[in-house]
């Protein structure tokens, strides 16, 4: 029996998560679209029956590009060049965002002698 292709990665909070091809999926994006670059990881069968889901986005990582490269070898779920983003995407990647930067957090990324 051969293993299940995994990636292991670190969340914000710090747990341990087991991204597989089971369980995960990557979209790319063509164009000016790459930005919302994610793969989409899920829990299935919670209690509720509803399916929990995150998104991890090409933004902010440098890991990143490793990740699709395996993925794709590996028989991952794969939607490569896809031509529009939808909505649940870009509302998701847009969330981000808004979290990264905001008006309070500028003057932090300003050097003091040009603020």
């Amino acid at each position: 029996m051969t293993d299940m292709p995994t990636i292991k990665i670190r969340t914000g909070e710090g747990a341990e998560r087991a991204l597989t091809p089971i369980n995960s999926a990557l979209f790319t994006f063509a164009g000016e679209l790459a930005s919302r670059n994610h793969i989409f990881t899920y829990e299935p069968g919670t209690e509720s029956g509803t399916t929990l889901g995150s998104y991890i986005f090409s933004i902010g990582t440098t890991e990143f590009s490793n990740a699709v490269e395996f993925m794709i070898s590996h028989g991952f779920v794969c939607h490569l060049n896809v031509r529009e983003v939808p909505e649940c995407d870009e509302t998701a990647f847009q969330n981000v965002i808004d979290q990264a930067v905001t008006l309070t957090d500028i003057p932090t990324f300003v050097p003091d002698n040009l603020a």
